[in-house]
């Protein structure tokens, strides 16, 4: 009898132990496709912005000469 009980606590910290990893690796997967998504969203963004921007600017030329352009 001694040795099923421990057995069964064997058995039973294990299961723990690799219920813990996958949930870790189940976080580590979150976290790596929240940081991938924030990212594509600042590149869609940045695209935008600078879309309205170059837009803005042929619309509305700056009255300043750029340097470099004669």
């Amino acid at each position: 009898m001694r040795n099923s009980q421990r057995l069964n606590s064997l058995k039973t910290q294990i299961l723990d132990i690799a219920m813990t990893i996958e949930a870790e690796a189940f976080e580590r997967q979150k976290k790596t496709a929240a940081t991938r998504y924030s990212r594509a969203r600042r590149g869609i963004e940045q695209h935008i912005e600078s879309k309205r921007l170059a837009s803005y600017l042929d619309e509305n030329p700056p009255s300043i000469p750029v340097i470099g352009s004669h």
